[in-house]
């Protein structure tokens, strides 16, 4: 069995495991007293979606969807959908680069401040490192998590296989899944001001560097 034979959950663990458990400690927390009727309302999906699909495309009026849909709840609604669109890009990325995981549903469990798990996950992926550019593998990876991870075309998966380390596709998908998860301040334009009490805090030189 060669390491691109491995499942993506298992890449993960294997070759990133402190970004591993920072990633598990997101995926398992929601914001206390933010009930489901709010984080699936429509709005918050129809925002999610064309975060997804290109931040800067979202226009005013999913911007007021979202903050009549979430109302006092803004700030930890929209740390909720970068948790939700970076965990989704890795998935699916690294399900592409190596063989499909059963990626585990784990039951959330009521947090007060999103910001630890946020920020223990900002700081895991950046120690990782960068890898070489070889022959525009990288840059070819990295364009495919932001623009559509769901979809790596079949010679970029190829190109990677050849080109770079497990370790470095596994560090190339996650810095790019949060660069593009970090998008959500274009999405949010200056619309929303309070928010930057929330995941955009983590954003600070000394959370870059600690």
């Amino acid at each position: 069995m060669t390491t691109w034979e491995i499942d993506g959950a298992t890449a993960l663990r294997t070759h990133a495991p402190d970004a591993a458990s920072a990633y598990d400690a997101a995926v398992e927390v929601r914001p206390l007293r933010v009930h489901d009727e709010v984080l699936l309302d429509p709005a918050v999906r129809a925002f999610s979606e064309q975060l997804r699909a290109d931040a800067a495309g979202v226009g005013d009026d999913l911007r007021v969807g979202l903050a009549r849909a979430t109302g006092d709840h803004l700030g930890a609604v929209t740390q909720m959908v970068w948790i939700g669109d970076l965990g989704s890009r890795v998935r699916a990325a690294l399900d592409a680069l190596f063989t499909p995981s059963q990626w585990e549903s784990p039951r959330r469990f009521p947090v007060a401040d999103l910001n630890v798990v946020i920020t223990a996950l900002r700081r895991a992926v950046p120690k990782l490192g960068v890898a070489d550019d070889v022959a525009g593998t990288r840059a070819a990876l990295v364009d495919a998590v932001m623009r559509t991870p769901a979809d790596v075309p079949a010679d970029v998966v190829e190109a990677v296989r050849r080109d770079l380390h497990p370790a470095q596709a596994v560090a190339a998908v996650l810095g790019a899944a949060l660069e593009a998860a970090d998008s959500i301040t274009v999405a949010l334009g200056a619309e929303h001001p309070e928010v930057t009490s929330g995941v955009w805090a983590a954003t600070t030189e000394a959370d870059r560097v600690g």
